[in-house]
């Protein structure tokens, strides 16, 4: 199950959901009329949350895999363990 799960990625749902949302804040972000400085920080502000989801989107993306994936020392320790106690010398 595990070497099924390295090939396992995250829907395609939350990605429109993400394209979805910066689109309406950047139409939101053109109806407002503001000076240069404000309109900069509102849109900083704004691309902030879409920014955050696709960084938790690519990293969760392939949860087995890189340096935020989950080890397989456990797994392999369980096999050790197994195969030790089912190996008919031992």
């Amino acid at each position: 199950m595990r070497l099924n799960g390295v090939t396992t990625r995250i829907p395609s749902i939350p990605w429109y959901a993400v394209v979805l949302g910066a689109g309406v804040n950047i139409l939101l972000l053109l109806m407002v009329r503001a000076r240069p400085l404000t309109h900069f920080v509102l849109g900083t502000i704004s691309a902030f949350f879409p920014g955050v989801i696709i960084f938790v989107i690519l990293a969760l993306d392939a949860p087995l895999r890189g340096p935020e994936g989950l080890s397989s020392k456990p797994y392999q320790d369980l096999w050790q363990q197994q195969m030790i106690r089912d190996d008919p010398r031992g």
